[in-house]
This record gives structure tokens, C-alpha cells and sequence, in this order.
């Protein structure tokens, strides 16, 4: 229904404007109505008595198709736009359309002067909102680019703060490596050491414990009291260490050979 409805070929007059008596098809009866700010909505004005009745008559509405522009603000640049399609664009209101259609259907204005005002009027607004779209697409892309910056920043920061860590880490590993080595190596000298005393004093002690053994042993058997080999100075002599075993043992024999 809406299709047929909006066909502008469609030429079936089924529709009543009661202020003019006049039938008209659906496109030409939603032309003489006004939309309605809050709903969007098409309403058609109903005059009351004495009131004049506001409406853009065939004739007119054909000769505002016809004339057309390419210079209707940055919006329609370089495209070509009837002076109609602008009279009823978002950027007139319902007054200013009211006004400019009687003073051209009075003769106070040309055609000509009738387009160069709504272009006046459309021009500023056109350039405002491209201004305003340029403005807030330059905010978004300054945010986006500070935004970026402080990620680049933040993960800079962490990758800086990460390789310090790390490095905190192997420094704290090469010197608890390092220190465990030098501990190892001064417990092994420790060991090394301690083990070379004990083989030193067991050695020497052993030495002088056999030897001393030894030499106890020969004196027994040269005091023996049955024999009576040296006399009491010499044992004396023997054992307070200033002679040896061997110079006694020499000095008996010696003593033997020459029969005494």
C-alpha cells in the first residue's frame, strides 16, 4: 500500500483537502502538510474562518522542481538539488517557507532571489555541522592517539620494570651461585686441611710412639737388673735424654769386647 501510495505516478485523486475543496492524490495532498516536531509526522493544517490557509499550488511547486543548484552547502556539493527539495529541507522552518512562497507568489521576489536566500540560510548550517563532524573526528582521533600513547607507555614500562626484575634475578642468582662456590671451595680447603693434620699428627705421633716404644723397650733390656749391663749413672743419663739408646747400645758394646 505505501508503495503504490508513494508512486509519483500515480495520478488517482483519491484524497480531500477541506480547506481548498480540492482532490488530490496522496503526494500532493502530504506536500501541504506540516511535520510535526516531536512525532515526525505529516499533519495537515485545517484553516479555520478568516484564516488564510497556507498551501504551494501546482504551478508553483513546478517551477520550484525546475529550478535547481550545485552549490547547496558541503552536503549536496558538486550535486545538482531543486530549489523545492531545499524549501523543504530540515534546514527551513515551516514560517520561513510560508513567508518566501507568498512573497514569489506576490511578486516581491524573483525565482533567482528566492534560491540565493535558502542558500543563505542552508550554507552557514551545512558548514557548521561539517565543521562540528571535522572538530569531533579530530577529538576522537586525538583521544584514540593519547590513548595509544599511554598503552605504548604502560607496556614500555612493564617490559622495563620485567628486564629489571630478571636482571635482579640473575644478579641475585650469579652472586648466591658465586657465594655457594667460594663456601663449597673453602669447605673443601677446610677438609683438604683438616685432613692433612690429621694424617700429619697420626704419623708423627705414631712415629714417635713406635720409636719411643723402641727405645723403652732397649733400655728395659739393657738395665735389666739380672744382667747389670749399665750402671746406675748411665741409666740416669739415658733417661733424662742426654744420651740415646744407640750411644748406650755402642757404648756396651764396646765395653763387652774389651772384656769388661
Amino acid at each position: 500500500m505505501n508503495q503504490i501510495l508513494s508512486d509519483p505516478d500515480d495520478d488517482t485523486k483519491g484524497f480531500f483537502d477541506p480547506n481548498t475543496q480540492e482532490n488530490l492524490t496522496y503526494l500532493q495532498l502530504v506536500e501541504r502538510c506540516v511535520t510535526d516536531p516531536i512525532t515526525g509526522l505529516s499533519l495537515l493544517v485545517i484553516a479555520k474562518k478568516g484564516e488564510v490557509y497556507f498551501f504551494v499550488d501546482e504551478a508553483t511547486k513546478l517551477i520550484l522542481k525546475a529550478t535547481t543548484t550545485t552549490k547547496a552547502g558541503e552536503e549536496n556539493q558538486s550535486t545538482t538539488v531543486s530549489l523545492w527539495d531545499l524549501l523543504y529541507s530540515k534546514y527551513i522552518t515551516e514560517e520561513k517557507r510560508r513567508e518566501l512562497v507568498q512573497q514569489y507568489k506576490s511578486g516581491s521576489i524573483t525565482i533567482e532571489r528566492f534560491l540565493k536566500i535558502i542558500l543563505t540560510i542552508i550554507e552557514p548550517q551545512t558548514t557548521t555541522t561539517s565543521s562540528s563532524s571535522i572538530v569531533m573526528c579530530q577529538h576522537q582521533k586525538d583521544k584514540w592517539t593519547a590513548a595509544t600513547s599511554t598503552i605504548t607507555t604502560t607496556v614500555k614500562r612493564q617490559l622495563k620494570f620485567k628486564a629489571s626484575m630478571e636482571s635482579e634475578k640473575t644478579s641475585q642468582l650469579t652472586t648466591t651461585t658465586s657465594s655457594s662456590s667460594i663456601v663449597m671451595c673453602q669447605h673443601q680447603k677446610d677438609k683438604w686441611t683438616a685432613a692433612q693434620h690429621y694424617y700429619h699428627d697420626y704419623s708423627h705421633k705414631d712415629n714417635w710412639k713406635f720409636k719411643a716404644s723402641m727405645e723403652s723397650e732397649k733400655t728395659s733390656q739393657l738395665v735389666s737388673a739380672n744382667h747389670k749391663i749399665i750402671n746406675e749413672d748411665l741409666y740416669n743419663n739415658l733417661t733424662a735424654g742426654n744420651v740415646t739408646v744407640t750411644e748406650v747400645s755402642e757404648m756396651v758394646s764396646a765395653k763387652v769386647l774389651r772384656g769388661n
